[in-house]
C-alpha cells in the first residue's frame, strides 16, 4: 500500500506532534506501507535532518510543498488570516499534488486538510486527538473517510454523540517504541545530577502548559523525604515561570529546560519514579489527551504516579500505578513520599508498567490502523 500521511506541520519541531508523526510513519513502514510523508515548507530553527532529530529510521520519504509562511508581524486584524491562510493553502496544495500523483490511501491529522479532500471526494483516514469545534463542518468528509482515529474513548464517544457513525472509529491510543527503550541507557543522568545510591529520583518530563499539572507537581514536592529528588524536564512559554515556582520553594531537585527526543528517553529510564500529574480542569486533560510519556514511562519499565483521571485510567489501573486525585498536592506527595520509602512497591510497579507497555507499541498500532485501510 503506498500511504501518505500528510500533516501541516513545522518539521522537525520540538512539539510532541513531531514525535508522534515520524514514529508513526516509521511504524507504518515496518507494518509493510511504503510511506511518504507530506510537510510544508515552514522555517525551524532546528537544523538537524528529522530523522536524526527524531532518532528514527529512514525507511519512508518526507517531501515538502512550497507554502506560505505565517506572518506573526502581520497587523492585530490581520493575525487570525495570517494562521488560517498556510493551511488553507497548504490543504489546496496537497489537494492538487493527490491529484496529479495519487496514493492507495490518505492519512491526515489537521481538519482542514481532512476537510479539502472530502470536500472534493478523496477519501482520507483522519486522526483525532481533540474534539472539533464544528463537526458538521466536516459531514462530507466523514461520509467518505474509511477510518477515523480517535485516541481515546472519551474522545470516540463525543464523536458518536455528535454524529459520527461508531462503525468507521477506531480507538488507537499513543505509543512507544518498546524495542528501542529496551536498548536505552540513562547515559550517566544520574551521575550528572550528583546523585546518591539511595536517592530516589522522582521525574517529569514533558510539556509545561498548565493543564499538564507541573504546578501540582510542584507543590507537592516540598516535604517529601530528604533522599528524595524531584526533576523537572521540559520547555515552552511556561518555562521562565515553572524554574520560578521551583526555585522559590523548599525542593531538593531541578528544572531542566528543553531537550531533543533523542535525550528525553534517558531522564525516563533514569527515574525511579515517572509522574504524570495532570489537571482534571480541562477537557483535554480529562478525556482527550493520550501522553506519550507516558507510554514510554511504560516502555522503560518506571514505576508511575498519574492523576486519576478518565483519559489515563483507560492506560492505567491500580495494578500498573499509583493513582492519586488530579489537582491534590497533598495526596501527590502523600503517594510519592511512600515510594519514595518503599523499594519493593517501586519495583512491583516497574514490573507491572514493563508488563502493559508490549500493548501499546506503535508497530503494532500501525498494523491495526493498516487492517483498517486495506
Amino acid at each position: 500500500m503506498r500511504l501518505r500521511y500528510i500533516a501541516n506541520v513545522r518539521l522537525p519541531t520540538e512539539k510532541a506532534h513531531g514525535i508522534q508523526i515520524m514514529q508513526m510513519c516509521s511504524a507504518f513502514a515496518k507494518a509493510g506501507a511504503d510511506v511518504e510523508l507530506l510537510v510544508p515548507t515552514r522555517a525551524t530553527p532546528i537544523e538537524t535532518d528529522p530523522f536524526e532529530y527524531y532518532g528514527v529510521p529512514k525507511n519512508f520519504t518526507i517531501r515538502t510543498i512550497q507554502n506560505p509562511q505565517p506572518r506573526d508581524l502581520w497587523p492585530p486584524l490581520l493575525a487570525k488570516l495570517s494562521y488560517l491562510v498556510p493551511r488553507y493553502t497548504f490543504a489546496w496544495r496537497a489537494l492538487k499534488d493527490a491529484r496529479a500523483n495519487p496514493a492507495d490511501a490518505y492519512y491526515v491529522r489537521d481538519e482542514i486538510t481532512f476537510r479539502v479532500f472530502g470536500r472534493a471526494g478523496i477519501p482520507s483516514a483522519w486522526e483525532i486527538h481533540d474534539m472539533p469545534r464544528r463537526l458538521s463542518l466536516y459531514k462530507k468528509a466523514l461520509s467518505l473517510s474509511p477510518l477515523v482515529v480517535a485516541i481515546t474513548h472519551g474522545l470516540k464517544r463525543e464523536l458518536v454523540e455528535a454524529g459520527v457513525a461508531e462503525k468507521t472509529i477506531a480507538v488507537e491510543p499513543d505509543g512507544a517504541d518498546t524495542e528501542r527503550f529496551a536498548r536505552i541507557d540513562s547515559g550517566g543522568v544520574r551521575e550528572k545530577l550528583g546523585l546518591r545510591a539511595e536517592d530516589v529520583l522522582i521525574a517529569y518530563v514533558g510539556g509545561l502548559y498548565p493543564w499538564k499539572g507541573v504546578p501540582t507537581l510542584i507543590a507537592a514536592a516540598e516535604g517529601l523525604p530528604k533522599e528524595a529528588y524531584v526533576l523537572i524536564v521540559g520547555g515552552g512559554a511556561e518555562l521562565e515561570a515553572t524554574q520560578k515556582s521551583f526555585g522559590q520553594k523548599a525542593i531538593r531537585g531541578a528544572v531542566l529546560g528543553p531537550v531533543s527526543p533523542t535525550e528525553a528517553p534517558r531522564y525516563i529510564v533514569a527515574a525511579d519514579v515517572f509522574v504524570i500529574p495532570n489537571s482534571g480542569k480541562e477537557a483535554i486533560s480529562r478525556s482527550y489527551t493520550s501522553p506519550l510519556k507516558l507510554f514510554e514511562a511504560l516502555a522503560a519499565g518506571r514505576a508511575i504516579v498519574a492523576s486519576d483521571l478518565p483519559s489515563l485510567r483507560e492506560i492505567l489501573d491500580e495494578k500498573s500505578a499509583v493513582l492519586v486525585p488530579p489537582d491534590d498536592p497533598a495526596a501527590l506527595r502523600e503517594a510519592l513520599g511512600q515510594l519514595v520509602r518503599d523499594p519493593e512497591r517501586r519495583a512491583k510497579l516497574q514490573s507491572a508498567a514493563g508488563e502493559k507497555a508490549h500493548s501499546f507499541d506503535w508497530k503494532e498500532r500501525a498494523k491495526r490502523i493498516l487492517a483498517r485501510l486495506s
